[in-house]
């Protein structure tokens, strides 16, 4: 008779680890744990190049040019060419260049000459009268005919003067105070000249003050293309370093990785050892009994 059930016994399997592969993955392991024990390290290189002193100078250059005051004149120039007014040149009339050819000249010129008549007069005067005393003439009728006829002839014959006079002077006035006219509108047409001329080389100066501008622009903005070949030559080499830096900061991880692969394949070429413990069955009297024991507890649960 059989009561309960016979043990046959437990088997347990137990694996280990190719030794070096274990101690190249623990060395790994202590390695990745160092590096990410140390945290971020930021780069304290310096990453941006300065300006160069080139590039300075022109900056200095470009403000002194800009301050110079060069503008501000050029700007004055044109405004004094661009607001100058058209010139006017006006033609004086001849009357009013021959007033002072006429009346005060006539009077000097014909004073002497009327002074002298008078005296001439006087003394026909006087020669008349003494004519009549002779014949026994002296204020009758014929008398004052004779004395009447001298005073026509004297009138007439100042009045030729006064006129002959007048009328040259006349001439004469028309021709100076036409040359007068004349030389004052050449004058003026001389002086409208000049002032186009100064305001053309003023112009001229504004144009000439802008190309001096532009050219010490210029000469500062070469100086500052020289000057950033200089600034882009130190970038590069600034930029070289913090790359070689980026490069020892990945290496670490690049090796740990290469490690880990390697133990991978490691692990893959040399798998782990295993080891089978059996353990022999209790079939003695007390281990049925606890057999018999645990059936029966089992089915009463």
């Amino acid at each position: 008779m059989c009561f309960g059930s016979e043990e046959t016994g437990r088997k347990e399997t137990t694996s280990t680890a190719n030794p070096a592969v274990a101690s190249a993955a623990t060395g790994n392991l202590d390695y990745v744990t160092k590096l990410r024990d140390q945290g971020f390290q930021g780069y304290s290189g310096q990453q941006v190049a300065n300006f160069s002193d080139q590039q300075k100078n022109s900056f200095g250059l470009t403000d002194a040019i800009v301050g110079n005051g060069t503008g501000t004149k050029a700007t004055g120039l044109i405004d004094q060419y661009s607001a100058a007014p058209a010139q006017n040149v006006n033609a004086s009339t001849i009357s009013s260049a021959m007033s002072p050819y006429m009346n005060e000249y006539v009077m000097r010129a014909l004073a002497p000459q009327m002074q002298q008549m008078d005296i001439t007069n006087a003394r026909d005067n006087a020669a008349v009268n003494s004519a009549a005393t002779s014949s026994g003439a002296f204020g009758d009728a014929r008398a004052g005919i004779e004395a009447s006829n001298t005073r026509f002839n004297q009138n007439v014959q100042r009045e030729g003067v006064i006129g002959q006079a007048y009328d040259k002077a006349f001439n004469t006035a028309i021709g100076a105070g036409a040359t007068d006219v004349s030389n004052n509108l050449a004058a003026q047409n001389a002086n409208a000249g000049y002032q186009e001329s100064a305001l053309a080389r003023a112009l001229g100066g504004s144009n000439a003050l802008q190309s001096l501008q532009n050219q010490q622009l210029g000469v500062a903005g070469a100086q500052n293309t020289m000057g950033g070949q200089q600034t882009a030559q130190q970038q590069a080499d600034l930029t070289a370093q913090y790359n070689q830096w980026l490069m020892a900061q990945q290496q670490p991880y690049q090796a740990a990785g290469l490690v880990n692969s390697t133990v991978q394949a490691g692990a893959q070429a040399m798998p782990a050892s295993t080891t089978a413990v059996t353990e022999a069955p209790n079939n003695s009297g007390w281990g049925v009994a606890g057999a018999v024991g645990g059936t029966l507890l089992n089915a009463f649960i």
